[in-house]
Protein backbone atom coordinates (compact mmCIF):
# COMPACT_ATOMS: atom_id res chain seq x y z
CA UNK A 1 0.00 0.00 0.00
CA UNK A 2 1.43 3.42 -0.97
CA UNK A 3 1.27 6.72 0.90
CA UNK A 4 -1.88 7.85 -0.96
CA UNK A 5 -3.98 4.68 -0.75
CA UNK A 6 -6.00 5.61 2.34
CA UNK A 7 -6.78 9.05 0.92
CA UNK A 8 -7.71 7.78 -2.54
CA UNK A 9 -10.26 5.36 -1.05
CA UNK A 10 -12.36 8.42 -0.16
CA UNK A 11 -11.41 10.45 -3.22
CA UNK A 12 -14.85 10.53 -4.81
CA UNK A 13 -16.50 11.63 -1.57
CA UNK A 14 -13.80 14.23 -0.88
CA UNK A 15 -14.07 15.57 -4.40
CA UNK A 16 -17.80 16.10 -3.81
CA UNK A 17 -16.94 18.13 -0.70
CA UNK A 18 -14.39 20.06 -2.78
CA UNK A 19 -17.04 20.88 -5.35
CA UNK A 20 -19.49 22.02 -2.64
CA UNK A 21 -16.92 24.34 -1.06
CA UNK A 22 -15.46 25.83 -4.23
CA UNK A 23 -17.53 28.61 -5.70
CA UNK A 24 -18.72 27.74 -9.20
CA UNK A 25 -18.48 31.46 -9.96
CA UNK A 26 -14.69 31.04 -10.00
CA UNK A 27 -14.96 28.56 -12.88
CA UNK A 28 -14.62 30.20 -16.25
CA UNK A 29 -18.15 30.53 -17.70
CA UNK A 30 -16.99 30.39 -21.32
CA UNK A 31 -15.11 27.14 -20.73
CA UNK A 32 -17.94 25.62 -18.68
CA UNK A 33 -20.56 26.48 -21.32
CA UNK A 34 -18.38 24.97 -24.02
CA UNK A 35 -18.16 21.74 -22.01
CA UNK A 36 -21.94 21.75 -21.44
CA UNK A 37 -22.46 21.96 -25.19
CA UNK A 38 -20.01 19.08 -25.75
CA UNK A 39 -21.57 16.47 -23.43
CA UNK A 40 -21.66 13.13 -25.21
CA UNK A 41 -18.35 13.78 -26.97
CA UNK A 42 -15.06 12.19 -25.91
CA UNK A 43 -12.96 14.39 -23.63
CA UNK A 44 -9.37 14.11 -22.43
CA UNK A 45 -7.84 15.90 -19.46
CA UNK A 46 -4.09 16.50 -19.22
CA UNK A 47 -2.95 15.65 -15.71
CA UNK A 48 0.61 16.01 -14.46
CA UNK A 49 -0.32 15.05 -10.90
CA UNK A 50 0.19 18.63 -9.70
CA UNK A 51 -2.38 20.59 -7.70
CA UNK A 52 -3.82 22.52 -10.65
CA UNK A 53 -4.47 19.56 -12.95
CA UNK A 54 -5.85 17.45 -10.06
CA UNK A 55 -8.21 20.29 -9.13
CA UNK A 56 -9.37 20.70 -12.75
CA UNK A 57 -9.93 16.94 -13.07
CA UNK A 58 -12.03 16.71 -9.90
CA UNK A 59 -14.05 19.82 -10.76
CA UNK A 60 -14.93 18.47 -14.21
CA UNK A 61 -15.62 15.04 -12.70
CA UNK A 62 -18.21 16.52 -10.31
CA UNK A 63 -19.68 19.10 -12.68
CA UNK A 64 -20.32 16.63 -15.52
CA UNK A 65 -21.13 13.19 -14.07
CA UNK A 66 -23.01 12.29 -17.25
CA UNK A 67 -19.79 12.46 -19.28
CA UNK A 68 -17.47 10.48 -17.00
CA UNK A 69 -17.63 7.46 -19.25
CA UNK A 70 -16.28 9.65 -22.09
CA UNK A 71 -13.43 11.15 -20.03
CA UNK A 72 -9.83 9.95 -20.38
CA UNK A 73 -7.05 11.10 -18.03
CA UNK A 74 -3.78 11.52 -19.97
CA UNK A 75 -0.23 11.92 -18.63
CA UNK A 76 3.11 12.49 -20.38
CA UNK A 77 6.23 11.36 -18.52
CA UNK A 78 9.25 13.42 -19.61
CA UNK A 79 11.53 11.19 -17.51
CA UNK A 80 13.53 14.19 -16.30
CA UNK A 81 13.44 13.48 -12.54
CA UNK A 82 14.18 9.77 -12.28
CA UNK A 83 11.96 7.95 -9.80
CA UNK A 84 9.97 11.11 -9.04
CA UNK A 85 8.73 11.14 -12.65
CA UNK A 86 7.67 7.49 -12.30
CA UNK A 87 5.88 8.27 -9.02
CA UNK A 88 3.99 11.14 -10.70
CA UNK A 89 2.84 8.80 -13.47
CA UNK A 90 1.75 6.09 -11.02
CA UNK A 91 -0.05 8.64 -8.87
CA UNK A 92 -2.11 9.97 -11.79
CA UNK A 93 -2.92 6.39 -12.80
CA UNK A 94 -4.17 5.70 -9.25
CA UNK A 95 -6.29 8.86 -9.31
CA UNK A 96 -7.92 7.73 -12.56
CA UNK A 97 -8.51 4.23 -11.15
CA UNK A 98 -10.04 5.63 -7.95
CA UNK A 99 -12.52 7.61 -10.06
CA UNK A 100 -13.08 4.71 -12.49
CA UNK A 101 -11.83 6.80 -15.43
CA UNK A 102 -9.87 5.78 -18.52
CA UNK A 103 -6.12 6.43 -18.34
CA UNK A 104 -3.55 6.88 -21.10
CA UNK A 105 0.13 7.74 -20.63
CA UNK A 106 3.36 7.80 -22.59
CA UNK A 107 7.04 7.96 -21.66
CA UNK A 108 9.62 10.09 -23.45
CA UNK A 109 12.23 8.01 -25.25
CA UNK A 110 14.99 9.64 -23.22
CA UNK A 111 15.52 12.59 -20.92
CA UNK A 112 17.85 14.24 -23.41
CA UNK A 113 16.72 17.89 -23.34
CA UNK A 114 15.14 20.17 -20.77
CA UNK A 115 14.39 23.45 -22.57
CA UNK A 116 10.80 24.59 -22.21
CA UNK A 117 9.96 24.75 -25.92
CA UNK A 118 11.14 21.20 -26.59
CA UNK A 119 9.22 19.78 -23.61
CA UNK A 120 6.03 21.58 -24.67
CA UNK A 121 6.37 20.21 -28.20
CA UNK A 122 6.82 16.68 -26.81
CA UNK A 123 3.61 16.96 -24.78
CA UNK A 124 1.64 18.40 -27.67
CA UNK A 125 2.64 15.58 -30.01
CA UNK A 126 1.38 13.14 -27.39
CA UNK A 127 -1.84 15.16 -26.93
CA UNK A 128 -2.50 15.13 -30.68
CA UNK A 129 -1.95 11.38 -30.89
CA UNK A 130 -4.35 10.69 -28.01
CA UNK A 131 -7.01 13.02 -29.38
CA UNK A 132 -6.90 11.33 -32.79
CA UNK A 133 -6.93 7.81 -31.31
CA UNK A 134 -9.88 8.63 -29.02
CA UNK A 135 -11.69 10.75 -31.63
CA UNK A 136 -11.82 13.42 -28.93
CA UNK A 137 -12.58 17.09 -29.55
CA UNK A 138 -11.98 18.51 -26.05
CA UNK A 139 -8.67 18.57 -24.16
CA UNK A 140 -9.04 20.02 -20.66
CA UNK A 141 -6.07 21.73 -19.02
CA UNK A 142 -5.50 23.06 -15.50
CA UNK A 143 -4.15 26.54 -16.17
CA UNK A 144 -4.99 28.99 -13.38
CA UNK A 145 -5.05 32.76 -12.82
CA UNK A 146 -1.39 32.91 -11.78
CA UNK A 147 -0.53 31.28 -15.11
CA UNK A 148 -2.25 34.17 -16.90
CA UNK A 149 -0.09 36.70 -15.03
CA UNK A 150 3.08 34.67 -15.69
CA UNK A 151 2.28 34.43 -19.40
CA UNK A 152 1.86 38.21 -19.64
CA UNK A 153 5.22 38.73 -17.93
CA UNK A 154 6.84 36.14 -20.18
CA UNK A 155 5.50 37.53 -23.46
CA UNK A 156 5.72 41.30 -23.01
CA UNK A 157 9.54 41.46 -23.43
CA UNK A 158 9.18 39.50 -26.69
CA UNK A 159 6.94 42.15 -28.20
CA UNK A 160 3.47 40.66 -28.72
CA UNK A 161 0.07 41.92 -29.79
CA UNK A 162 -3.32 41.38 -28.25
CA UNK A 163 -3.44 37.72 -29.30
CA UNK A 164 -0.34 36.97 -27.25
CA UNK A 165 -1.47 39.02 -24.26
CA UNK A 166 -4.91 37.38 -24.09
CA UNK A 167 -3.41 33.90 -23.63
CA UNK A 168 -3.99 31.42 -22.16
CA UNK A 169 -7.65 31.63 -23.18
CA UNK A 170 -10.62 29.68 -21.77
CA UNK A 171 -11.03 28.02 -25.18
CA UNK A 172 -8.41 27.74 -27.87
CA UNK A 173 -8.66 25.76 -31.10
CA UNK A 174 -5.61 23.64 -31.89
CA UNK A 175 -5.59 21.55 -35.07
CA UNK A 176 -8.68 19.30 -34.89
CA UNK A 177 -9.60 19.87 -31.23
CA UNK A 178 -10.07 22.50 -28.53
CA UNK A 179 -8.04 23.25 -25.43
CA UNK A 180 -10.54 24.08 -22.66
CA UNK A 181 -9.37 25.66 -19.38
CA UNK A 182 -12.19 25.73 -16.81
CA UNK A 183 -10.16 26.92 -13.77
CA UNK A 184 -8.51 29.89 -15.44
CA UNK A 185 -10.05 32.26 -12.86
CA UNK A 186 -8.83 30.38 -9.77
CA UNK A 187 -5.68 31.74 -8.05
CA UNK A 188 -2.98 29.15 -7.40
CA UNK A 189 -3.08 29.63 -3.60
CA UNK A 190 -6.86 29.14 -3.51
CA UNK A 191 -6.57 25.85 -5.39
CA UNK A 192 -4.08 24.49 -2.88
CA UNK A 193 -6.13 25.74 0.07
CA UNK A 194 -9.22 23.92 -1.19
CA UNK A 195 -7.36 20.68 -1.87
CA UNK A 196 -5.81 20.72 1.61
CA UNK A 197 -9.16 21.54 3.19
CA UNK A 198 -10.71 18.45 1.59
CA UNK A 199 -7.81 16.07 2.24
CA UNK A 200 -6.98 15.64 -1.46
CA UNK A 201 -3.31 14.93 -2.31
CA UNK A 202 -1.23 16.09 -5.23
CA UNK A 203 2.38 15.79 -6.40
CA UNK A 204 4.90 18.63 -6.26
CA UNK A 205 7.32 18.83 -9.20
CA UNK A 206 10.74 19.69 -7.75
CA UNK A 207 11.80 21.23 -11.09
CA UNK A 208 9.30 24.04 -10.44
CA UNK A 209 11.73 25.34 -7.82
CA UNK A 210 14.77 25.51 -10.07
CA UNK A 211 15.63 28.87 -11.59
CA UNK A 212 16.99 27.33 -14.80
CA UNK A 213 13.66 28.01 -16.50
CA UNK A 214 12.52 31.54 -17.32
CA UNK A 215 8.92 30.79 -16.34
CA UNK A 216 10.06 29.58 -12.92
CA UNK A 217 12.09 32.74 -12.37
CA UNK A 218 9.07 34.86 -13.29
CA UNK A 219 6.89 32.86 -10.89
CA UNK A 220 9.31 32.74 -7.98
CA UNK A 221 10.77 36.25 -8.30
CA UNK A 222 8.93 38.68 -10.56
CA UNK A 223 5.31 37.68 -9.94
CA UNK A 224 5.84 37.31 -6.18
CA UNK A 225 7.28 40.84 -5.98
CA UNK A 226 4.61 42.22 -8.31
CA UNK A 227 1.89 40.92 -5.97
CA UNK A 228 3.68 42.32 -2.93
CA UNK A 229 4.31 45.75 -4.48
CA UNK A 230 0.84 46.17 -5.99
CA UNK A 231 -1.58 48.48 -4.17
CA UNK A 232 -4.62 46.33 -5.07
CA UNK A 233 -5.64 42.76 -5.89
CA UNK A 234 -3.17 42.09 -8.67
CA UNK A 235 -4.63 38.82 -9.96
CA UNK A 236 -8.16 40.21 -10.27
CA UNK A 237 -6.71 43.08 -12.28
CA UNK A 238 -4.84 40.63 -14.51
CA UNK A 239 -8.03 38.61 -14.96
CA UNK A 240 -9.97 41.70 -16.02
CA UNK A 241 -7.18 42.86 -18.33
CA UNK A 242 -6.97 39.48 -20.10
CA UNK A 243 -10.75 39.43 -20.61
CA UNK A 244 -10.78 42.96 -22.07
CA UNK A 245 -7.87 42.17 -24.39
CA UNK A 246 -9.65 39.03 -25.61
CA UNK A 247 -12.80 41.08 -26.30
CA UNK A 248 -10.72 43.44 -28.44
CA UNK A 249 -9.03 40.53 -30.19
CA UNK A 250 -12.39 38.99 -31.13
CA UNK A 251 -13.57 42.33 -32.56
CA UNK A 252 -10.33 42.82 -34.47
CA UNK A 253 -10.52 39.31 -35.93
CA UNK A 254 -14.11 39.86 -37.07
CA UNK A 255 -13.29 43.10 -38.90
CA UNK A 256 -10.07 41.64 -40.32
CA UNK A 257 -11.88 38.58 -41.71
CA UNK A 258 -14.42 40.81 -43.48
CA UNK A 259 -11.60 42.89 -44.95
CA UNK A 260 -9.65 39.78 -45.94
CA UNK A 261 -12.57 38.41 -47.96
CA UNK A 262 -12.87 41.74 -49.79
CA UNK A 263 -9.15 42.01 -50.51
CA UNK A 264 -8.36 38.43 -51.49
CA UNK A 265 -8.33 37.63 -55.18
CA UNK A 266 -7.46 33.93 -55.53
CA UNK A 267 -3.99 33.76 -53.92
CA UNK A 268 -3.30 37.49 -54.22
CA UNK A 269 -4.24 40.61 -52.22
CA UNK A 270 -5.71 43.78 -53.72
CA UNK A 271 -3.84 46.33 -51.61
CA UNK A 272 -5.94 49.34 -52.69
CA UNK A 273 -8.65 48.09 -50.33
CA UNK A 274 -6.19 48.18 -47.42
CA UNK A 275 -4.93 51.73 -47.83
CA UNK A 276 -7.47 53.41 -45.54
CA UNK A 277 -7.65 50.59 -42.98
CA UNK A 278 -6.07 50.81 -39.51
CA UNK A 279 -2.62 49.29 -39.32
CA UNK A 280 -3.83 46.53 -36.97
CA UNK A 281 -6.38 45.38 -39.58
CA UNK A 282 -3.73 45.39 -42.32
CA UNK A 283 -1.39 43.31 -40.14
CA UNK A 284 -4.12 40.77 -39.38
CA UNK A 285 -5.17 40.49 -43.04
CA UNK A 286 -1.58 39.82 -44.08
CA UNK A 287 -1.21 37.24 -41.32
CA UNK A 288 -4.30 35.38 -42.56
CA UNK A 289 -3.11 35.56 -46.16
CA UNK A 290 0.44 34.39 -45.51
CA UNK A 291 -0.73 31.57 -43.24
CA UNK A 292 -3.00 30.34 -46.05
CA UNK A 293 -0.36 30.12 -48.76
CA UNK A 294 3.07 29.52 -47.19
CA UNK A 295 4.61 28.06 -44.04
CA UNK A 296 4.01 30.82 -41.48
CA UNK A 297 7.14 29.72 -39.56
CA UNK A 298 9.18 31.52 -42.24
CA UNK A 299 7.39 34.82 -41.52
CA UNK A 300 8.85 37.16 -38.91
CA UNK A 301 7.39 40.35 -37.50
CA UNK A 302 10.02 42.45 -39.25
CA UNK A 303 8.79 41.00 -42.57
CA UNK A 304 5.26 42.12 -41.74
CA UNK A 305 6.45 45.54 -40.59
CA UNK A 306 8.32 46.03 -43.87
CA UNK A 307 5.41 44.84 -46.05
CA UNK A 308 2.87 47.02 -44.18
CA UNK A 309 5.14 50.05 -44.53
CA UNK A 310 5.37 49.62 -48.31
CA UNK A 311 1.61 48.98 -48.69
CA UNK A 312 0.56 52.04 -46.70
CA UNK A 313 3.00 54.21 -48.66
CA UNK A 314 1.66 52.79 -51.94
CA UNK A 315 5.12 51.70 -53.11
CA UNK A 316 5.97 48.63 -55.17
CA UNK A 317 8.53 46.27 -53.66
CA UNK A 318 10.05 42.78 -53.59
CA UNK A 319 11.01 41.04 -50.35
CA UNK A 320 12.98 37.80 -50.36
CA UNK A 321 11.71 35.49 -47.59
CA UNK A 322 14.07 32.66 -48.51
CA UNK A 323 16.07 31.43 -51.47
CA UNK A 324 12.89 30.07 -53.05
CA UNK A 325 10.14 32.40 -51.85
CA UNK A 326 9.59 36.12 -52.28
CA UNK A 327 6.70 38.55 -51.83
CA UNK A 328 6.07 41.15 -54.51
CA UNK A 329 3.78 44.18 -54.71
CA UNK A 330 3.18 45.56 -58.20
CA UNK A 331 0.27 47.66 -59.47
CA UNK A 332 -1.56 47.28 -56.13
CA UNK A 333 -1.41 43.48 -56.37
CA UNK A 334 0.40 41.61 -53.60
CA UNK A 335 1.50 38.06 -54.36
CA UNK A 336 3.88 35.31 -53.30
CA UNK A 337 6.29 33.98 -55.90
CA UNK A 338 7.75 30.52 -55.36
CA UNK A 339 10.72 29.10 -57.21
CA UNK A 340 11.12 25.41 -57.82
CA UNK A 341 14.03 24.03 -55.87
CA UNK A 342 16.91 22.01 -57.25
CA UNK A 343 19.86 20.07 -55.92
CA UNK A 344 23.12 21.96 -55.51
CA UNK A 345 26.43 20.10 -55.33
CA UNK A 346 29.25 22.10 -53.76
CA UNK A 347 31.61 19.22 -52.98
CA UNK A 348 33.87 19.32 -49.90
CA UNK A 349 34.84 22.76 -48.67
CA UNK A 350 37.01 23.91 -45.79
CA UNK A 351 35.17 25.80 -43.06
CA UNK A 352 37.65 27.95 -41.07
CA UNK A 353 36.80 29.16 -37.57
CA UNK A 354 35.34 32.70 -37.40
CA UNK A 355 34.03 32.56 -40.96
CA UNK A 356 30.72 32.43 -42.84
CA UNK A 357 29.76 30.18 -45.75
CA UNK A 358 26.97 31.13 -48.16
CA UNK A 359 25.54 28.07 -49.90
CA UNK A 360 23.99 28.05 -53.42
CA UNK A 361 20.51 27.32 -52.04
CA UNK A 362 20.56 30.55 -49.98
CA UNK A 363 21.38 29.05 -46.59
CA UNK A 364 24.15 30.46 -44.41
CA UNK A 365 26.46 28.74 -41.91
CA UNK A 366 28.54 30.81 -39.50
CA UNK A 367 31.41 29.62 -37.29
CA UNK A 368 32.61 31.56 -34.23
CA UNK A 369 35.33 30.66 -31.75
CA UNK A 370 34.14 31.99 -28.38
CA UNK A 371 34.95 31.78 -24.68
CA UNK A 372 32.14 30.65 -22.37
CA UNK A 373 31.57 30.90 -18.63
CA UNK A 374 31.38 27.87 -16.36
CA UNK A 375 27.66 28.56 -15.82
CA UNK A 376 26.94 28.59 -19.55
CA UNK A 377 29.06 25.45 -19.93
CA UNK A 378 26.88 23.78 -17.30
CA UNK A 379 23.69 24.98 -19.02
CA UNK A 380 24.80 23.47 -22.34
CA UNK A 381 25.78 20.13 -20.82
CA UNK A 382 22.54 20.01 -18.78
CA UNK A 383 20.45 20.46 -21.93
CA UNK A 384 19.15 23.91 -20.92
CA UNK A 385 20.42 25.48 -24.17
CA UNK A 386 18.51 24.74 -27.37
CA UNK A 387 21.22 23.67 -29.81
CA UNK A 388 18.91 23.61 -32.81
CA UNK A 389 19.57 27.35 -33.29
CA UNK A 390 23.16 27.65 -32.09
CA UNK A 391 25.26 24.50 -31.75
CA UNK A 392 28.27 24.45 -29.42
CA UNK A 393 31.19 22.14 -30.23
CA UNK A 394 34.39 21.40 -28.33
CA UNK A 395 37.31 23.34 -29.81
CA UNK A 396 39.92 21.02 -28.27
CA UNK A 397 38.33 18.04 -30.08
CA UNK A 398 38.25 19.85 -33.44
CA UNK A 399 41.53 21.77 -33.64
CA UNK A 400 42.25 20.25 -37.07
CA UNK A 401 39.33 22.25 -38.47
CA UNK A 402 35.85 21.80 -39.91
CA UNK A 403 34.57 20.93 -43.37
CA UNK A 404 31.20 21.07 -45.17
CA UNK A 405 29.69 18.83 -47.80
CA UNK A 406 26.40 17.48 -49.15
CA UNK A 407 25.01 14.33 -47.61
CA UNK A 408 26.19 11.03 -49.01
CA UNK A 409 24.60 7.59 -49.24
CA UNK A 410 25.31 5.56 -46.10
CA UNK A 411 26.06 8.58 -43.89
CA UNK A 412 25.65 7.82 -40.17
CA UNK A 413 25.35 10.29 -37.31
CA UNK A 414 25.92 9.97 -33.54
CA UNK A 415 23.79 12.82 -32.10
CA UNK A 416 23.59 13.49 -28.38
CA UNK A 417 20.61 11.74 -26.81
CA UNK A 418 20.54 8.44 -28.71
CA UNK A 419 22.49 5.24 -28.18
CA UNK A 420 24.77 4.20 -31.01
CA UNK A 421 24.40 5.80 -34.42
CA UNK A 422 21.57 6.58 -36.78
CA UNK A 423 21.42 6.79 -40.56
CA UNK A 424 21.31 10.41 -41.70
CA UNK A 425 18.57 9.38 -44.12
CA UNK A 426 16.45 8.16 -41.17
CA UNK A 427 17.12 11.40 -39.26
CA UNK A 428 15.71 13.38 -42.19
CA UNK A 429 12.71 11.06 -42.58
CA UNK A 430 11.87 11.46 -38.87
CA UNK A 431 11.91 15.24 -39.34
CA UNK A 432 9.66 14.88 -42.41
CA UNK A 433 12.06 17.01 -44.46
CA UNK A 434 11.42 17.45 -48.16
CA UNK A 435 13.77 15.80 -50.63
CA UNK A 436 15.09 19.22 -51.58
CA UNK A 437 15.95 20.09 -48.00
CA UNK A 438 17.64 16.73 -47.49
CA UNK A 439 19.78 17.26 -50.58
CA UNK A 440 20.80 20.85 -49.81
CA UNK A 441 21.36 20.90 -46.04
CA UNK A 442 25.05 21.25 -45.20
CA UNK A 443 26.75 18.37 -43.40
CA UNK A 444 29.56 19.55 -41.08
CA UNK A 445 32.46 17.13 -40.56
CA UNK A 446 35.83 17.03 -38.82
CA UNK A 447 39.20 16.53 -40.53
CA UNK A 448 38.67 12.75 -40.59
CA UNK A 449 35.26 13.01 -42.23
CA UNK A 450 33.19 12.19 -39.13
CA UNK A 451 29.89 14.11 -39.00
CA UNK A 452 29.97 16.57 -36.11
CA UNK A 453 26.76 18.46 -36.86
CA UNK A 454 23.68 18.51 -39.05
CA UNK A 455 21.80 21.83 -38.74
CA UNK A 456 18.62 21.60 -36.61
CA UNK A 457 19.93 18.48 -34.85
CA UNK A 458 21.96 18.18 -31.63
CA UNK A 459 25.74 17.90 -32.15
CA UNK A 460 27.57 14.59 -32.35
CA UNK A 461 28.47 13.21 -28.95
CA UNK A 462 32.09 12.92 -30.18
CA UNK A 463 32.29 16.69 -30.69
CA UNK A 464 30.12 17.94 -27.82
CA UNK A 465 31.64 19.98 -25.01
CA UNK A 466 32.53 18.66 -21.56
CA UNK A 467 32.90 20.42 -18.20
CA UNK A 468 36.52 21.40 -18.91
CA UNK A 469 35.76 23.30 -22.12
CA UNK A 470 36.24 27.07 -22.06
CA UNK A 471 36.88 27.77 -25.74
CA UNK A 472 34.06 26.44 -27.92
CA UNK A 473 32.94 26.65 -31.55
CA UNK A 474 29.49 28.17 -32.01
CA UNK A 475 27.81 27.22 -35.29
CA UNK A 476 24.75 29.13 -36.50
CA UNK A 477 22.69 28.03 -39.50
CA UNK A 478 19.87 29.95 -41.15
CA UNK A 479 18.25 30.69 -44.47
CA UNK A 480 19.26 33.92 -46.13
CA UNK A 481 16.56 36.60 -46.24
CA UNK A 482 18.36 38.70 -48.85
Amino acid sequence: MNQYSSVLINLEENSQHLFNKSSISHSDPIAINHLKCSIGQNWAIACSGGADSIFALLLVYQLFPENRKNLTVIHYNHRLRGLDSEYDQNFVNEIANALNLNFNSENAESAKRMDEGFLRDQRRKFFCRVMIENQAKILIQGHNLDDVAETMLWRIPRGVGIEGLSSPKPINRYKSFYFVRPILSYPRDEIRRLLNLNNIPWREDSSNKTKNYLRNRLRLNTLANWKMDSDRDLLNGVKRTRELIEEQEIALNEFAEITYKKCKNKNEILTKKLLKKPKAIVRKVLTYWLSDIIDSKNIHQYHLDEIIDYILKGRDFKIQLSARTKIQLSNNLLKVIKFKGKKFNWGLCCFPFNSTIYFPNGSVLRSELIKISSKFNHDIISGNVDQKCHAYLSYKKLTDGLFCRNREDGDRFYPIGIKGSKKVKDCFIDKKWSQEKRNNTAIVTDFSGNIVLIPEFPPSRFSCIDSSDVMVIRLTYFESIT
